[in-house]
Order: C-alpha cells, then sequence, then structure tokens
C-alpha cells in the first residue's frame, strides 16, 4: 500500500509523482533486522518478484548513499487506520480493493461468490473448536476469510482478516466494555461488509484496570448467552438476502 500511495501522491509544488510505474520493477527490498522470516515474508515479493529481498548487513556500506529509501508506513501512520476512534463514512477504498486482488492473485485464491443454494458459513475467531487464525499459514486464514459469510471475534487484530472477506459479508465484533474503538467498524464499511458490534459485560474475574489504567489487552470478555444469540441471529439474518441467496427471515 506504501508504493500506492507514493504512485498518486505527488511531490511538493510539483506534479511529480515519488514512484513510477516503471520505477516499481527496480525496487530492492531490504530488511533491516534478522528476525527469522515471518508469514508475511513471501508478500513482499509482491513488489519487485525478479529481485531477491536481502537483508540490512549483506548490502555494502559503500553503496548505502546510491539509493532512495523508501520506508513503508506504519502503525497508525497508515491511511487504512486514519480516525479510528471515531467513525468516518467512507464506504469505498480503492486502495484497499487494490491491495486485496493483488494478495489473492498472489496466494492463487479465486474470489468467491456466494450461490442461491450455499450454506452459510460462520467463522469464530479464537482457540479450541474455533479457528485460531495464529495456528494457520497465511493462505489458509486468507482462504478462510474469503470463503466466510460472518466473521466473530472479540476485538483484536484477528478481525483484520475481514478485509479479505467478500462484499456484502457480515463482521461480528464483540468489544471489551467500555471501548470505543471504530477501527475495525471503518474498515467493514471501507470493504463493503455489514458491520454487527457490541460491549461485553464486565466479567468478576475482570482486573479491569492496572496501573495505567483500562487493561481490556489482558482480560477475557464476558458477553451473556442470550446476547450472544441476539448478537448472532441479527447478522446471521442480513446474509439470508445477500447475492443470489433468497430465503425467508422467519
Amino acid at each position: 500500500m506504501t508504493i500506492d500511495v507514493m504512485q498518486m501522491a505527488t511531490m511538493p509544488n510539483t506534479t511529480i509523482i515519488y514512484v513510477s510505474t516503471g520505477d516499481i520493477p527496480k525496487i530492492q527490498v531490504v530488511f533491516a533486522d534478522d528476525h527469522p522470516d515471518g508469514p508475511f515474508y513471501s508478500l513482499w515479493t509482491l513488489i519487485s518478484p525478479d529481485i531477491p529481498i536481502i537483508h540490512l548487513r549483506s548490502l555494502p556500506s559503500s553503496s548505502l548513499y546510491s539509493y532512495k529509501v523508501i520506508l513503508p508506513l506504519a502503525g497508525g501512520g497508515h491511511p487504512i487506520w486514519q480516525g479510528d476512534w471515531t467513525i468516518h463514512g467512507c464506504e469505498k477504498s480503492p486502495l484497499l480493493s487494490v491491495f486485496r486482488r493483488r494478495v489473492l492473485e498472489f496466494y492463487k485464491i479465486p474470489d468467491y461468490h456466494a450461490d442461491a443454494g450455499d450454506s452459510l458459513l460462520l467463522t469464530l475467531i479464537g482457540s479450541g473448536n474455533l479457528v485460531a487464525f495464529g495456528k494457520l499459514s497465511l493462505h489458509e486464514q486468507i482462504y478462510t476469510a474469503l470463503n466466510t459469510d460472518n466473521l466473530v471475534g472479540v476485538h483484536g487484530a484477528g478481525l483484520t482478516h475481514s478485509m479479505f472477506m467478500r462484499a456484502g459479508s457480515a463482521l461480528v465484533e464483540i468489544l471489551p466494555k467500555g471501548l470505543g474503538h471504530k477501527g475495525f467498524r471503518n474498515l467493514a464499511s471501507l470493504a463493503g461488509l455489514h458491520c454487527f458490534g457490541t460491549h461485553a459485560s464486565e466479567s468478576e474475574n475482570s482486573s479491569m484496570e492496572d496501573e495505567n489504567g483500562a487493561d481490556w489487552q489482558k482480560d477475557d470478555v464476558f458477553l451473556e448467552e442470550d446476547r450472544f444469540l441476539k448478537l448472532m441471529e441479527v447478522a446471521i439474518k442480513s446474509m439470508y438476502n445477500e447475492g443470489m441467496r433468497n430465503d425467508d427471515i422467519s
């Protein structure tokens, strides 16, 4: 996405873009750290497939001054995550749709479109008998998200997989009590998804606060069964007349 942004942005007081189409095949990807290759390693070859990825330690120091360096957009500086504590009205993101298409093509995952007779697929992010994304390869994670009608999970990084769901699917987010983060709701809007959310109740074993305030990142969440079932009923029924489906609501 960083490269896409630089192909659209112009240098100050000019009409010259930072990166042209002709520049891309010549871009050398350099890893600055020595961490083991992670699940996203292969995706870096999307930028320039014919140029091997190298580490900074193997780059001759004498050649460093001859390069223009591109540092990827990181964390909160990424345009997808701007304003993630407020609801925005954006309902389409060319950046997101292009990135999604490139990743699907890279992994040779066909874009899925539900037919009238297809069963609904519900995916709950978690562990045990649920889907533990951390135990799947990135290819399997993306394939699972794409073929999911209702992706359900507690607020967290796993919900980022919603960007690979097909438009018209539903994201169900259970937020910790009192947390007002809107990032995944906004992401769902950009991806053309329905979004349904609720806040968990305060559980008896929840510390809720530590010396720095709310500790929602560590605590479990608790949601009463009847509230969970009502939430799921709304989300599942939202799919009954989506795409080629034509089912009775009641």
